[in-house]
């Protein structure tokens, strides 16, 4: 049977909305943060908010045309002094999943500081995370100059042009960065470079977390080099949570987009039913992951 997802968004986990995947944005607005946010899955199923099946693909490209997945967001964080350290995205859990985790979880959390250095994580934790800097990891962003005090426009994803040019101080780094968004990326792994970069009220931000790593029609993940499994056979029973937040407090959080499979009524397992495996990866079996990759 074809997994349907469901999909909330919302100022936490505890204030959600139901989302129109492939439809049009949700409006958020949290304690510093104001914003419109857009759910693109490709092979979707699912029910749309007000009833009835929702759009099974966008309506609009995505920025590169091989993804097959989009959380995009614009809008603007109003807190006072804000910079590019303070502000983390990426996965939050309210329960372990430690005994979930597929074999091989290993060699991947090697693996993955060489696609986001910037990505810290501690996955066996009570209340697991991974996240990074919003900056050093979203794929493509856009930045404008706006009224602080203007409503956030209309806005409709697709393809997002990368230019982050007014939040530089240093015209040199704004010029070096201007338009390259994997270059961007690198700057912004560096902790010290992302602390020059300030954000407040008058920037309006266009930000596209997309890849073409998830087929929804499956729910599997297809990596480089042929590599394929199920996520729904890893998939716990629990949400699967993307968090905006603030780097100093796991609960001070800006927005939250959660995914949930339909009627998933499955339960917690115990511990001693389960069996931990980890696979510790030789250097050469990590390199070889790289390779397929094509990191440099």
């Amino acid at each position: 049977m074809t997994p349907r997802i469901i999909c909330k968004a919302g100022p936490s986990v505890h204030d959600l909305k139901p989302v129109a995947v492939n439809g049009a944005p949700i409006k958020i607005k949290a304690a510093g943060f104001e914003g419109r946010i857009s759910v693109r899955l490709s092979n979707f199923h699912g029910t749309a908010p007000g009833g009835g099946e929702a759009p099974s693909k966008p309506k609009t490209e995505y920025t590169t045309p091989t993804d097959t997945m989009s959380i995009s967001f614009c809008g603007r964080f109003t807190e006072e002094s804000l910079n590019a350290d303070d502000v983390l995205w990426g996965n939050q859990w309210e329960q372990p999943i430690r005994d979930y985790l597929p074999y091989g979880t290993a060699a991947a959390l090697k693996i993955a500081p060489l696609i986001d250095p910037a990505l810290t994580h501690d996955i066996y934790a009570d209340r697991p995370w991974a996240l990074s800097p919003l900056l050093a990891t979203m794929q493509h962003i856009q930045a404008e100059e706006t009224d602080p005090s203007a409503t956030i426009p209309d806005y409709t994803p697709g393809p997002v042009n990368e230019d982050i040019s007014i939040l530089f101080e240093n015209e040199a780094n704004a010029t070096k960065l201007h338009g390259k968004p994997d270059q961007r990326r690198k700057w912004m792994a560096n902790a010290e470079h992302r602390k020059l970069v300030k954000l407040n009220k008058k920037h309006l931000l266009t930000c596209d977390f997309s890849n073409g790593f998830i087929d929804f029609a499956n729910l599997s993940l297809k990596l480089p080099g042929g590599l394929k499994f199920s996520l729904e056979k890893y998939w716990d029973g629990q949400p699967v949570t993307f968090v905006c937040r603030k780097r100093e407090s796991i609960d001070h959080v800006y927005f939250v987009i959660m995914f949930e499979l339909e009627g998933d009524k499955r339960a917690q397992p115990n511990h001693e039913d389960v069996e931990k495996k980890e696979e510790q990866p030789t250097s050469d079996e990590v390199v070889e992951a790289v390779d397929e990759l094509g990191i440099d």
